[in-house]
């Protein structure tokens, strides 16, 4: 699990390191480096988080972001006294979108690992990784800030439980690009 870390960070650091090798980024439509921060909705609506967001739009179609999350409202587990929340989740993605000055819609694909605790009679962790992958819209009210909405599922297949596949986080964040 360490070096699925490492070098998820490390393409990730490739990544955002690369745009000399891109288009000039003073053209607009988004091109350059933004960074977030907003809600996540976590699946069932009610574990509730926060999310941090940076990246790289390369020229209009294509970039590189990396998402860090964390639960702030846990859930309970019905007829029991156990509850259960995401400790923490990284996630790495490609993008490719059609971008205009104003406005961004998007596809990603990457990879996650989620941290879920649990509390109560019985106390644990457990992390599960796999791939990701979302749509979302950009929205700027100006050149340089905007809000984001965005859906996004996460394979949670190593879970192996019948019925649960994956996990859909809903979010709402604002943007900021350089």
């Amino acid at each position: 699990m360490k070096s699925l870390s490492t070098a998820i960070i490390t393409i990730m650091a490739l990544g955002l390191a690369c745009p000399a090798f891109a288009e000039d980024g003073s053209e607009g439509n988004g091109d350059g480096f933004f960074v977030g921060a907003g809600g996540v909705m976590y699946d069932n609506n009610d574990i509730m988080g926060v999310q941090g967001t940076i990246g790289y739009n390369f020229a209009k179609y294509f970039g590189v972001e990396g998402v860090i999350s964390t639960g702030v409202v846990d859930t309970d587990v019905p007829g029991t006294s156990l509850s259960v929340g995401v400790d923490s989740s990284f996630a790495g993605f490609a993008t490719l979108r059609m971008a205009n000055d104003q406005y961004s819609v998007y596809v990603k694909g990457g990879y996650h690992s989620t941290k879920f605790g649990a509390t109560g009679p019985i106390t644990g962790n457990l992390t599960l990784d796999g791939i990701a992958g979302g749509i979302g819209f950009d929205w700027y009210f100006n050149k340089s800030s905007g809000v984001r909405m965005e859906a996004v599922s996460y394979d949670t297949k190593d879970l192996n439980v019948q019925g649960v596949n994956g996990m859909t986080l809903i979010s709402l964040s604002y943007l900021h690009k350089f």
